[in-house]
């Protein structure tokens, strides 16, 4: 199936949300989850969505087209129906719609994107990877944008385009670094730091939307890699455990 970054990103802010409101959920339900997300996904992102069957097929049937319409309801509703996040992949374009804004555009009266597919195919590659890694949660879905352009582009368009500082995404960009440093050795041309934008979207190459298809463009092997790299730069020390007068305290939690 040919579906676009945004039913990727979209799904996986669907599966993550409603997890996070959920208390011990069966692993035999997480195969019924993703393919439910991915329909929700799809069903509000793309133009021509595959039918039910076609859902329940690809899990070679571990999951009925009844069940996934029972369980859509239950995550809407987990949802609170707020199906419209704002991704990381719509961050990047944003940042790099901005980042094009000073050079020649065409006019086209209709709002196409005016930046390089290849740039931004490059961020987003390193977004791809980051994401899998549960840490990014850690981080809003704009400073993961604005910290992976930081690293796979510029850093000065990265603070510019989003209005970030340096400090702002000095956490982020610390954390997405070894990322970043193993694609690079996964794919050298990545090396190539850019000097001046490449040029943008023109009125011959504007009807090409293949850069917006999402891509299976990472490995488990090449998230092992990062994991491990990133891993040698977490500093090791011994856990303190809490004072006596602690140890059988409970507390509230509070999440914002």
């Amino acid at each position: 199936y040919k579906l676009h970054r945004e039913t990727y990103y979209m799904t996986i802010d669907y599966i993550d949300r409603y997890l996070s409101s959920q208390v011990d959920v069966p692993k035999q339900q997480l195969q019924l989850i993703g393919i439910t997300c991915l329909q929700l996904a799809t069903k509000n992102e793309e133009i021509y969505p595959p039918k039910m069957q076609e859902y329940a097929y690809v899990t070679d049937g571990a999951c009925t087209e009844s069940e996934i319409i029972t369980k859509e309801i239950v995550i809407c509703k987990a949802l609170d129906w707020r199906l419209n996040p704002v991704t990381p992949i719509s961050w990047l374009k944003t940042f790099l719609q901005i980042c094009y804004n000073d050079k020649a555009r065409h006019s086209l009266g209709f709002m196409y994107p005016q930046f390089s597919p290849t740039i931004f195919s490059r961020v987003a590659h390193l977004l791809n990877l980051c994401t899998l890694d549960t840490s990014s949660l850690r981080f809003s879905y704009s400073t993961l944008a604005a910290s992976a352009l930081y690293l796979a582009l510029n850093p000065h368009l990265a603070t510019h385009a989003s209005g970030l500082s340096e400090e702002d995404l000095a956490a982020c960009v610390d954390w997405m670094t070894p990322f970043w440093e193993v694609l690079k050795e996964e794919v050298p041309e990545y090396t190539k730091n850019f000097s001046k934008l490449l040029a943008g979207v023109t009125k011959t190459t504007m009807l090409d939307d293949s850069f917006n298809l999402q891509k299976h463009d990472i490995s488990l092997s090449l998230l092992d890699s990062a994991l491990s790299e990133a891993a040698k730069r977490t500093p090791s020390c011994l856990m303190t455990p809490p004072s006596s007068n602690k140890k059988n305290c409970t507390q509230d939690l509070t999440y914002t």
